[in-house]
């Protein structure tokens, strides 16, 4: 029901996460407008917002450079599969994005550096929207992967409680032809980096560094 040609009309900076997944993903690909999934009023900034996630929100808000650039060496990012990508930076929450797969609010992933991350999904779930999204076709199309923070991805099933979050994510891309990173500092935490949705973006694992679009510029 959202009036897309009005909503491209008139370009506002939606930040979000979690659900608001796919407003961003369906506002991309129906109006084209990128937004930034990060930090919300009712959360982190009504909480006493943390500096990291400050600084990585304002200062991209604020960024008058066309790219803005994260070394994440002092993170505790695991590096799975080296390597150097460009492509359009998309994603989020992963029940939302594999949820949206298959409908026309869903953008074209291929060639895409996509980031993924959860929160309180047993890992049979993950599994579950990993699956989805392997059969359909996309970690086939996709140039890098980001994987964030999975917080609370347990199983309190004892049947079932030994298999992990890490093992599971593993299984799909621990042989994967292109960069992936897991750990990134990026999810339902009140610490994390905003990742905008719908604009350029460059991985290189040697550099340990993320290169963003600033999104104003690309519009």
């Amino acid at each position: 029901k959202l009036n897309y040609e009005l909503i491209k009309q008139n370009p506002k900076v939606l930040v979000g996460y979690s659900d608001i997944t796919t407003l961003q993903l369906a506002i991309y690909q129906m109006a084209e407008i990128p937004s930034f999934s990060g930090p919300m009023v009712a959360v982190e900034m009504g909480n006493g917002i943390l500096d990291f996630t400050a600084k990585h929100f304002w200062d991209q808000i604020q960024n008058p450079e066309p790219w803005y650039s994260f070394g994440f060496r002092d993170e505790d990012v695991e590096i799975w599969t080296e390597g150097e990508a460009r492509g359009l930076l998309t994603g989020g929450c992963l029940s939302m994005l594999a949820h949206q797969l298959g409908t026309p609010f869903m953008p074209n992933l291929t060639g895409a550096i996509l980031f993924l991350e959860d929160v309180g999904e047993p890992p049979y779930k993950i599994d579950r929207y990993l699956a989805q999204l392997y059969q359909a076709g996309i970690f086939k199309k996709i140039s890098a992967l980001i994987l964030g923070q999975f917080i609370e991805c347990v199983d309190e099933n004892p049947a079932r409680s030994s298999i992990t979050i890490e093992e599971v994510l593993k299984d799909y891309f621990s042989d994967a032809p292109y960069p992936v990173i897991y750990n990134f500092p990026y999810g339902h935490g009140m610490r994390k980096f905003s990742m905008p949705i719908g604009v350029a973006a460059e991985l290189n694992t040697q550099k340990i560094l993320l290169k963003i679009q600033n999104p104003f510029i690309s519009y």
